[in-house]
C-alpha cells in the first residue's frame, strides 16, 4: 500500500542513510549488520511545536505545563514525551522509557487534542493504542526521535524506534492466531513513524522493518492485529447503523471512540476491511491480512502504512465529520434548537440522530449548548428523525427531517422539580446517602428506544441514582407523573421515603432523616474489591467511586485497580476547593492491586501496596517479567502461581494476598483443578496454596455461594489451614454491581480502634492496620446481615472470629447475635461444625426478636473434634433488599473460630 500526501512523509520513514533516490526501489543490505538500529533525527525537534500556523505541521517536545489535566485526571503523558501537531490536533508519543498501562514499552501514542491558541484543548480520556508490528509483537522502543520538525513545511514525523517482542499480557488473549511463533527478533529492527500533514486532522501510523533473516514471510504467517486498551473510556462506536452497540461483532471499515469531554478517535486501515479479534477486559481489537517485509533489505518507496488514527470531537457528530472529511464523504449540515413547553432553552439535551426508514440503524448523537441549540452533520440524501433526550426527565420526538431539510425544532414539557435538603442523621448531623427515585402508578422512566443510542443509564428501575456527599442539597429535574424518593445509606440505616406526585413547573421538597439503628462498636467495613477508570475494563470515574461507597455506609473503600497502584484517600479527606470530597471523616481509603493475569490462572488481590509514583503503573508487582528499560535483552517470562505469591509476599508490604474469584476454567481454583470436596488439586504441578485468603463472595449470597466457594473455603478450614473468609462487590459499574454488596466488616477491638483516624500521616499507613486484621481473621462478611459469634473458654479471652477457644472440652458454647436494619428480610441462621451443616435455626420460630436484633442466643452448644475444630455462623433472608440493593439477597457469615479441646 502507498502512502498519500507529500514525497516527504513518503521517504522520511527510511532511514537518512538510505536516501529516497526518486522514489525508485533501493535496497540496503541489512544482513550485513543485523540489528543496525534506524536513525531516529533529531532529539529535540521543533523548539515551539504547538504553534504552527495553518500550512503547517510541526514535531517536538512537550514540556509539562503544556499537557492540560485530562478529564478524568489519568493521562499518562509527561514533559519530555514527543508531539506532532498542527494548527488542528496532535498527537502526544511516549519518549523511550518504561511505560505505563498494558504495553510497558515507550514511543507509543499517550494522549490526543485539538490546537488552539498555541495550547492543547479538548484532551481526550485516551487509553491506549497497542501499535502491534507484527501479529502480538510491538517495539521494544529503544529510542525516539524526531525526523522531520515541520519547518520545512512537509510533514512532521516522530519516529520510534528497536527490536520486536510480542506484548506481555496479550498471549493470553488474541495469541491463539499467531500459535508456534516466538514473536521475538533481536536481529530486526521495526521503526514506527508517527505522521501529521499539514491542514490534516489524523495521524498515519506507519511502519518500516530491517529484517536480517533470510525468509521473505517471516512476517506474513498470520494477520496483522490493532489493539486499543481502557476502551471503556470511552463509547466504542460501530459504523452501518449499529452505533454505540456493544454486542455488534462484525467487519468493519473503521473503529471509532468517542469522549463526551474531549476528542476521540477513530481507527482504520484506508481500503482495508478489518475483522474483529475477541474482545476481552477493555480490550478491542482487529486484524488484517498480514505484511511481507523482504529479506535482507529496506524498501524505499514502499512504506507500510499500519494505521490512520482520526481525531475529533466533542460527541460523536463532531468525530464522524473529521471523518467524512477525511473520506471526502458528502453530508449537509443540521441546525435545530430545543426549547421548553415554558419557553426556556434546554441546555445540555443529548440529540439523537436515526435513519428514519429503520430507528434501529443509529447516524450520530451530539448535544445542545447552552442556548439549547445544536448541529448535526447527516450524508447527503438521508432522510432522518432526530430525538432529545435528557437522563431523568424526558424522551421527545422524532422530529421529521428529510433530505432537503436543514433544520430541526424540538420542545421538552418542562420539568417539576423535586428539592432535596442535606441529609441527617437521629442527631441531626449531615451524612452522606444514597438518593433513588422509583416509579409508581402507571408512570414509567422515559429511556432511549434502542441501546445503541449509547446512553449510559442508572440502575435499573430507577428515573435517578444520585450519591450524594454530606452538606449538599440537590434540585432535580422530574417528568411529570407519581413517584417514591428512596434515601438510604448502607446497612446499618433505617430509610426515608416519600412519594410524591410531580406537576411541570411545580416543586417538592424532601428533607431526609436517617436514623442509625444496628450499633456496630469496633466495627468498621471494607469493600476489598473496587475498580474505577484506572481499570481497562471500567468506566465509572474515581470520585463516583467514592460517593457511592460513601453512600452505602463503606468506611474502607479499599481501591483495587487492575494492575495500577494509586491511592485515592486523598480524594477523600482534602477540601472541595483542592478536587476533593472533604469526606474523611467517614471512610478511608486504602491502596491494593488486582494482579490479573489475563486469561492464564486468575486474579489476585493485594492489600496493602504502597504506590510508587515513580515506577510503571504505581510500582505494581509484576506477574509476568520482560525486556526493560535497564536491560532490553531480557525474555518475557510468565511466572508461575508459586513464583508470583512468592513475589508478593517478598514485597515490603508483607501483603496479604486474596484468591479473587476462584471459580471457573481461567481462574485459580477452575485452573489448577481444586476440589473443595476432597480437598485435592488436579493439576498439582500448577498448584501454590502460598495466599492468606479467598474471595468466598464476590456479588454473592450465603445460598448461591454454598456448594461452590463456600464449600472451597471450608474445605481449608477441614484441613487445619486457617484461611480467611472475604467478601466484595468487585464493582466495575455502581449502576449494574453496587459498592458495598459485599463487604467485609473488620473487628479492630484487638487494636484498640474505635474511630477512624483523621491526620493524613496515620491514614497513609492504615492499610497496614487492615492488612494485620485480616491475617488474624478478625473479620465477617456482610450482605445486609451483621452476624456475630463468641465462645468463652474456661479461662483466657473470650476468643471471637478469627482466634483459637482453647481448652474449652469436648463442647462450647457459642454466643450467637444477628442484627439487621428493619427493611431487610433474616429469615435462618446456619450453624457449621467442622465443615457439614449442624443446625439450621428458623428465626420466626426459635428466636426472640427484639427490633433490630433479630436473634440473640447465648450459649448455643456446639460439639468440638479432637483436632481441627471450627465453628462458621451464616444467616440469610429470602427476600431481595428492595430498593437499596436491587436484587441482591441478604446475608452475614462469620469467619471460623477455632476449637481446641
Amino acid at each position: 500500500m502507498k502512502l498519500s500526501g507529500s514525497r516527504f512523509a513518503l521517504c522520511a520513514f527510511v532511514t537518512l542513510a538510505a536516501g529516497c533516490h526518486g522514489g525508485k526501489s533501493h535496497k540496503v543490505d541489512v544482513c550485513a549488520n543485523p540489528g543496525a538500529p534506524f536513525d531516529v533525527g533529531s532529539s529535540v525537534g521543533h523548539l515551539d511545536p504547538l504553534n504552527a500556523v495553518p500550512g503547517q505541521a510541526r514535531a517536538g517536545r512537550i514540556t509539562a505545563a503544556q499537557l492540560p489535566r485530562t478529564p478524568s485526571g489519568l493521562g499518562t503523558w509527561e514533559g519530555g514525551d514527543f508531539v506532532v501537531a498542527n494548527d488542528r490536533v496532535a498527537m502526544v508519543i511516549e519518549d523511550a522509557d518504561d511505560s505505563d498501562l498494558y504495553d510497558p514499552w515507550g514511543g507509543k501514542p499517550v494522549g490526543l487534542a485539538h490546537v488552539s491558541g498555541g495550547q492543547l484543548v479538548d484532551p481526550s480520556d485516551f487509553g491506549e493504542i497497542l501499535v502491534f508490528a507484527f501479529g502480538p509483537s510491538t517495539v521494544v522502543t529503544e529510542h525516539v526521535g524526531v525526523v522531520n520538525d515541520g519547518s520545512d513545511g512537509e510533514a512532521a514525523i516522530v519516529r520510534a524506534e528497536g527490536r520486536i517482542e510480542a506484548i506481555p499480557f496479550v498471549l493470553g488473549l488474541i495469541g491463539v492466531y499467531w500459535q508456534g511463533n516466538t514473536f521475538r527478533n533481536v536481529a530486526t529492527r521495526f521503526a514506527i513513524d508517527y505522521v501529521l500533514e499539514p491542514n490534516s486532522e489524523h495521524v498515519d501510523i506507519v511502519l518500516h522493518a530491517r529484517h536480517a533473516a533470510d525468509d521473505d514471510v517471516l512476517f506474513s504467517d498470520g494477520p496483522e492485529a490493532h489493539g486499543f486498551m481502557y476502551s471503556d473510556r470511552l463509547h466504542a462506536f460501530q459504523q452501518d447503523g449499529a452505533g454505540f452497540s456493544v454486542d455488534v461483532i462484525a467487519d468493519r471499515d473503521w473503529m471509532a471512540f468517542v469522549d463526551e469531554r474531549g476528542v476521540g478517535y477513530a481507527f482504520e486501515v484506508p481500503g482495508v476491511v478489518m475483522q474483529p479479534l475477541p474482545s476481552e477486559s477493555g480490550f478491542m481489537g482487529s486484524r488484517n491480512e498480514g505484511h511481507i517485509y523482504p529479506r535482507c533489505s529496506e524498501t524505499a518507496d514502499d512504506p507500510h502504512l499500519h494505521g490512520r488514527v482520526h481525531i475529533g470531537g466533542p460527541n460523536a457528530d463532531a468525530l464522524l465529520d473529521v471523518l467524512a472529511r477525511s473520506h471526502g464523504d458528502s453530508t449537509r449540515a443540521i441546525t435545530g434548537h430545543v426549547a421548553t413547553s415554558n419557553g426556556g432553552n434546554a441546555a445540555d439535551v443529548s440529540i439523537h440522530v436515526v435513519r428514519a426508514a429503520d430507528h434501529a440503524k443509529y447516524v450520530t448523537r451530539t448535544r445542545t449548548d447552552a442556548s439549547g441549540d445544536f448541529t448535526v452533520h447527516i450524508p447527503t440524501g438521508l432522510d432522518v428523525d432526530i430525538y432529545g433526550f435528557v437522563q431523568g426527565t424526558a424522551l421527545v420526538g422524532p422530529d421529521h427531517v428529510t433530505s432537503t431539510d436543514a433544520d430541526s425544532a424540538l420542545v421538552l414539557v418542562a420539568p417539576a422539580t423535586l428539592h432535596v435538603d442535606a441529609a441527617v442523621d437521629g442527631l441531626g448531623a449531615p451524612i452522606p446517602y444514597k438518593l433513588q427515585i422509583l416509579p409508581t402508578g402507571a408512570t414509567s422512566i422515559p429511556a432511549p428506544l434502542y441501546s445503541n443510542w449509547g446512553e449510559d443509564m442508572p440502575t435499573s428501575g430507577r428515573l435517578v441514582v444520585e450519591y450524594v456527599v454530606a452538606g449538599r442539597s440537590l434540585d432535580l429535574a422530574i417528568p411529570p407523573g407519581t413517584w417514591k424518593v428512596v434515601a438510604s445509606r448502607g446497612f446499618r440505616y433505617e430509610l426515608a421515603e416519600l412519594p410524591f406526585t410531580a406537576t411541570s413547573g411545580a416543586t417538592t421538597n424532601f428533607s431526609p432523616s436517617l436514623m442509625r439503628s444496628v450499633s456496630t462498636p469496633n466495627t468498621f467495613c471494607a469493600d476489598f474489591h473496587i475498580h474505577s477508570r484506572r481499570s481497562n475494563d471500567s468506566a465509572d470515574e474515581t470520585d463516583l467511586k467514592l460517593r457511592s461507597g460513601l453512600a452505602e455506609d463503606l468506611d474502607i473503600a479499599v481501591r483495587s485497580e487492575h494492575e495500577f497502584a494509586q491511592e485515592w484517600d486523598s480524594l477523600l479527606r482534602n477540601p472541595v476547593a483542592q478536587g476533593g470530597l472533604a469526606s474523611g471523616a467517614f471512610a478511608i481509603g486504602v491502596t491494593s492491586v488486582e494482579l490479573t493475569t489475563m486469561e492464564y490462572y486468575g486474579h489476585f488481590g493485594v492489600i496493602p501496596v504502597t504506590p510508587d509514583p515513580a515506577l510503571p503503573n504505581g510500582g505494581t508487582p509484576r506477574w509476568q517479567d520482560f525486556a526493560m528499560s535497564d536491560d532490553y535483552s531480557r525474555e518475557l517470562h510468565t511466572l508461575s502461581p508459586t513464583e508470583l505469591f512468592g513475589r508478593v509476599h517478598a514485597r515490603s508490604e508483607t501483603p496479604f494476598l486474596i484468591v479473587n474469584h476462584p471459580r471457573g476454567s481461567s481462574n485459580y481454583f477452575g485452573w489448577t483443578g481444586y476440589d473443595g470436596v476432597t480437598g485435592t488439586v488436579g493439576r498439582p504441578e500448577r498448584w501454590s496454596d502460598d495466599f492468606d485468603g479467598i474471595e468466598v463472595f464476590n456479588d454473592a449470597n450465603w445460598l448461591g455461594a454454598r456448594n461452590s466457594t463456600v464449600r472451597d473455603w471450608l474445605s481449608f478450614l477441614d484441613r487445619g489451614v486457617r484461611m480467611v473468609a472475604v467478601g466484595s462487590s468487585d464493582t466495575h459499574s455502581v449502576a449494574g454491581s453496587p459498592m458495598g454488596y459485599d463487604r467485609t466488616c473488620l473487628d479492630f477491638a484487638p487494636v484498640g480502634l474505635s474511630a477512624l483516624p483523621q491526620d493524613a500521616a496515620t491514614r497513609e499507613q492504615f492499610g497496614f492496620v487492615v492488612r494485620d486484621t485480616l491475617f488474624d481473621g478478625h473479620a465477617v462478611v456482610n450482605g445486609g446481615i451483621f452476624v456475630n459469634a463468641s465462645v468463652a473458654p474456661p479461662t483466657g479471652p473470650v476468643a471471637r472470629p478469627g482466634d483459637v477457644a482453647s481448652g474449652v472440652g469436648t463442647s462450647a458454647n457459642v454466643h450467637i447475635t444477628v442484627t439487621a436494619a428493619n427493611w431487610i428480610d433474616v429469615d435462618a441462621i446456619e450453624v457449621i461444625v467442622d465443615g457439614q451443616t449442624y443446625d439450621t435455626i428458623d428465626v420466626a420460630t426459635e428466636c426472640t426478636q427484639a427490633g433490630v436484633v433479630r436473634c440473640d442466643i447465648p450459649a448455643y452448644n456446639v460439639p468440638v473434634a479432637a483436632t481441627n475444630g471450627y465453628v462458621v455462623v451464616a444467616a440469610y433472608g429470602g427476600d431481595a433488599m428492595e430498593p437499596v440493593m436491587r436484587g441482591r439477597i441478604p446475608f452475614g457469615v462469620t469467619n471460623a473460630i477455632f476449637l481446641e479441646r
